[in-house]
C-alpha cells in the first residue's frame, strides 16, 4: 500500500476519494489486503517496502534513493536495531517519496 493502513476500527469507511482522505489515508490502487491482529506489522511494512523498492522504475532520485533508503531502515528496525532516529528518518523520506 502507498497511504496509510486503516484499522478495525475503520473498516466501516466509504472507499471513495474524499471520505479515505477525510481519514487520512487514500485510495491508491484500490486494492486491500486484510490483516488479523497475529500478522506482524513491522514485517509486513518491511515486505512492502522492499515490494516498493524494487518496483520503483528509478527515474527520478527521491523514489530511487527514497525506497532504498527506507527498505534498509525497515530491515534494521525489523531486526530490532532500530532507533527513534532510524524513525524520524522514515517520516522525512515518506515526505519525498
Amino acid at each position: 500500500p502507498a497511504f496509510p493502513m486503516v484499522t478495525a476500527d475503520q473498516l466501516d469507511l466509504t472507499m471513495d476519494f474524499d471520505s479515505l482522505k477525510k481519514a487520512g489515508t487514500g485510495l491508491g490502487s484500490a486494492g486491500m489486503i486484510v490483516v488479523d491482529d497475529a500478522t506482524c506489522m513491522v514485517a509486513k511494512t518491511l515486505h512492502f517496502s522492499n515490494f516498493f523498492k524494487n518496483e520503483s522504475c528509478g527515474q527520478c532520485p527521491p523514489c530511487r534513493m527514497g525506497t532504498n533508503n527506507l527498505a534498509i531502515l525497515m530491515t534494521k528496525i525489523e531486526s530490532g536495531q532500530g532507533t527513534q532516529k532510524d524513525l524520524d528518518s522514515m517520516l522525512q523520506l515518506c515526505g519525498f517519496v
